[in-house]
């Protein structure tokens, strides 16, 4: 199982949505390009791989709160301002 913790709360989070968290915050302001988490992601699903990153970031920001920004950067990336 994998969870994060937010203002002191667990919170269960699916292997993939995990997988895109940890990315995103081991770079930590960076401009991460799509296809960067989407390679490392979901490798065997390149035709699928869009929509299926907009849906677990999606799914990331609203278990995650209002307190905690996934930045997304128009037709390239995304990004965790530190």
């Amino acid at each position: 199982k994998h969870v994060t913790s937010v203002d002191g709360k667990l919170l269960p989070l699916t292997k993939k949505e995990y997988l895109i968290l940890e990315y995103l915050l081991l770079n930590k302001n960076s401009l991460i390009q799509k296809a960067q988490i989407e390679a490392r992601v979901f490798p065997f699903k390149k035709q699928k791989a869009n929509h299926l990153l907009n849906m677990h970031i999606l799914h990331l920001r609203k278990k995650l709160g209002m307190n905690f920004l996934i930045k997304t950067i128009p037709h390239q990336g995304f990004m965790v301002p530190g």
